[in-house]
């Protein structure tokens, strides 16, 4: 009896949370990788906007890498 009565509360359960896993399961395929539209600046290269000092000296200062 106590296994008969544990398959059809593991049935019941499976069913519940039927609906949660294909959002998990959609949420998962929407994320997407970040793509950077320019190039990347390195900390130590001239900084883009033309001031000729260093990028991490310039626009870059406060930001964390």
């Amino acid at each position: 009896q106590l296994i008969a009565g544990l398959s059809t509360g593991a049935k019941d359960i499976y069913k519940y949370f039927e609906p949660h896993r294909h959002q998990s399961a959609l949420a998962a395929k929407a994320k997407q990788t970040f793509k950077r539209e320019t190039v990347k600046v390195g900390r130590n290269e001239p900084c883009p906007c033309g001031s000729g000092r260093k990028s991490k000296r310039c626009c870059g200062e406060g930001t964390k890498t």
